[in-house]
């Protein structure tokens, strides 16, 4: 029911595809569901075409300030994302969350992590299968004079590494150059 109109009457006069503009504060198009029901959701956008670079959902802004697509959970109980993904695809290389910046100069971040907790990660990476060779984070770089991870601590350790696996490495580096260094430390 829409505004007390059945909505099936109502969506036939309705063009397809249907587009809206406004000068809204908040929302052109706002959606709640008061549903406590599992998978429930405000606003749903599903592409079922099984080809093609599609999207359920895609969000654009124009703002140099603007952000293009946001989540937030604002209960201030529980573990809830404010945005998750999650991909079925057995591919290599298939992600849940996919993060990418353009620019070509500048220090720029396809991903971003912060928290405010004093106990708080700003990212958080896990692996959950039990055998083969998996890895909670993986960085890679292509540069020659760049790296697959870089950490910074303006006050704190720049790499603290941990590992509870009996006969096993916190930190176990190797290289397969002959000219380079599994380990490179350097105090300046």
């Amino acid at each position: 029911v829409l505004d007390g109109l059945n909505s099936t009457a109502f969506l036939q006069s309705v063009p397809n595809p249907l587009s809206l503009g406004g000068d809204a504060a908040l929302a052109v198009i706002h959606g709640t569901n008061t549903s406590g029901s599992s998978g429930a959701s405000g606003v749903t956008g599903e592409a079922t075409s099984a080809a093609g670079s599609t999207f359920g959902v895609w969000g654009i802004n124009n703002s140099s300030s603007g952000i293009g697509v946001l989540g937030q959970h604002t209960s201030g109980a529980g573990a809830s994302a404010g945005v998750a993904g999650e991909s079925s695809s057995n591919a290599a290389s298939a992600t849940g969350v996919y993060g990418r910046v353009t620019g070509l100069s500048a220090i720029n971040y396809g991903v971003f992590g912060e928290s405010a907790s004093s106990a708080g990660r700003g990212v958080f990476g896990k692996a959950t299968a039990l055998t083969g060779i998996n890895y909670g984070v993986h960085g890679e770089g292509v540069s020659a004079t760049g790296a697959g991870v870089f950490a910074f601590s303006t006050l704190g350790d720049g790499i603290f590494a941990r590992s509870d696996g009996a006969g096993k490495a916190a930190v176990n580096a190797w290289i397969t150059n002959a000219s380079g260094w599994g380990v490179y430390a350097r105090h300046t």
